[in-house]
């Protein structure tokens, strides 16, 4: 049975700050799609350490395969250089959904926050560039 990719992304940087942008319903083979996308990016950027903020407000779920994948994703961003992540979330169930995929919390500096300008502070007050 073939499955198509579902649910969008898009990526960006300021300074040493990568944005990601995660929208819809997310499934595995979309993950991977992301995947294949995101480690050129982040080696396009040449960055000694950066940070992540995942903006994850328009996030509508994602499968339990998808979502363990995703732990692959963050242990390789963390030996790319990645010292922190910033989530912006509104709400509990996405917070739980986000946080399943980094079950070890000690991986790098996590924080949730309610808007990207609070988050984007928070890379700053980390020492992180955001220009």
């Amino acid at each position: 049975m073939v499955f198509y990719a579902h649910g969008s992304f898009d990526l960006d940087v300021r300074g040493e700050v990568i944005l990601v942008t995660i929208e819809g319903s997310w499934n595995l083979e979309q993950v991977k799609r992301f995947f294949e996308a995101y480690k050129p990016f982040v080696r396009r950027q040449a960055l000694r350490k950066f940070g992540v903020v995942s903006d994850f407000l328009n996030l509508d779920g994602a499968t339990p395969d998808a979502i363990a994948f995703f732990e692959e994703v963050t242990a390789w961003a963390k030996a790319q250089g990645q010292v922190a992540r910033a989530q912006v979330l509104n709400s509990p169930l996405r917070e739980y959904i986000v946080d399943r995929a980094t079950k070890s919390k000690d991986i790098f500096h996590i924080k949730s926050f309610d808007n990207k300008e609070e988050a984007l502070d928070w890379m700053a007050s980390l020492g992180l560039s955001i220009s």
